[in-house]
């Protein structure tokens, strides 16, 4: 086999794959750091002051101002009397929040101990009560909501698929 070159080492194809995933990664990078300065900004505006944040998130102290935190788990496990924002892919919402509660991520559920007296504004793909309670009522995009009835008027259908 003289006279016959073997090629050695990636080549185009692999350092075209390489800028490719190095595009794909720092864009989504990019795009989820626009979504928590966007929403962070949102709790600012609303006269917000940054609170804990970090991995997982246990509130046992009440804030003495209007407070947003952010995390990957955040559980309120106090009684508030300010308005809370809460940036996670999960919260877990207990005690009795006498002003609004404004949650955007994922999942956040109303746990039985849960009593919010303003109502819970979100962004969020699911909301689940369990065994909570809402006086206030839920306003904002939820895909699902458990029970249906936390939504308020019939305009807000629980279900994207149900939209006319």
């Amino acid at each position: 086999m003289e006279g016959k070159t073997v090629a050695k080492g990636c080549g185009c194809g692999c350092l075209a794959l390489i800028i490719a995933a190095g595009i794909t990664i720092g864009g989504g990078t990019y795009w989820v750091k626009s979504k928590i300065d966007e929403f962070t900004q949102e709790f600012v505006d609303r006269g917000m002051k940054p609170g804990q944040s970090g991995q997982v998130i246990t509130i046992t102290e009440p804030p003495t101002e209007p407070t947003y935190y952010i995390g990957q788990v955040v559980r309120l496990n106090t009684d508030t009397d300010v308005e809370i924002g809460i940036l996670a892919q999960t919260a877990e919402l207990n005690g009795v929040a006498s002003e609004k509660v404004y949650f955007r991520g994922q999942v956040v559920q109303i746990k039985q101990d849960g009593h919010l007296k303003k109502g819970l504004d979100v962004k969020c793909q699911v909301v689940q009560n369990v065994g909570g309670n809402v006086e206030g009522g839920l306003t904002g995009p939820a895909q699902v909501v458990q029970p249906a009835s936390l939504r308020e008027s019939p305009e807000q259908p629980s279900d994207p698929s149900e939209e006319p």
